[in-house]
């Protein structure tokens, strides 16, 4: 009787499907896609906004930088923590040099944030010759249904409007 040669990998003619190269595979795949992913609450820092009776739609744009400000002076830009007035102007001045002056600054201030770290954004913003700069605003009516949902009436399930508007565009 003949002998059945084996081939190079010692195997005699049968196929093994191995599950450790492909669950390796699929481990780097989805490594990859949460580094590369980038997620629109990055620009949504966990502010309370202030509300404004009169105020216009907020609509972001291609061309918009959104600045946010904690209510402990914290400037954040898509999760990057600014310590200093002029890390935060070098980072727009950087926007500039590269995209040019056509960027919309949107700032984000927490209603108890001070207006010291407000205007420092502002002023920041003008040094690099950005003059499109407004605060983003919640209407009264967002702000009565949060007012509502932190003392209980209506349950963090419900859904409340999520409409920010735009006061003041210098």
């Amino acid at each position: 009787m003949a002998k059945r040669k084996k081939d190079r990998f010692g195997l005699s003619g049968e196929v093994h499907f191995q599950m450790a190269p492909l669950i390796d595979v699929v481990f780097l795949l989805l490594i990859f896609f949460i580094t590369v992913t980038t997620f629109d609450k990055a620009e949504r820092a966990d502010v309370r906004l202030a509300y404004a009776k009169t105020a216009e739609k907020y609509e972001k744009g291609e061309n918009t930088l959104v600045v946010n400000v904690t209510e402990r002076g914290n400037v954040l830009i898509e999760n990057h923590l600014f310590l200093t007035k002029r890390a935060l102007q070098d980072y727009m001045q950087g926007l500039v040099d590269t995209f040019g002056t056509g960027w919309k600054v949107a700032i984000r201030a927490d209603r108890d944030a001070r207006s010291r770290e407000v205007n420092n954004v502002y002023r920041a913003a003008a040094n690099v010759g950005l003059t499109r700069i407004s605060l983003i605003t919640e209407t009264r009516e967002e702000h009565m249904a949060e007012r509502r949902r932190e003392s209980g009436v209506i349950k963090h399930e419900e859904e409340v409007p999520e409409g920010e508007l735009i006061y003041g565009e210098d």
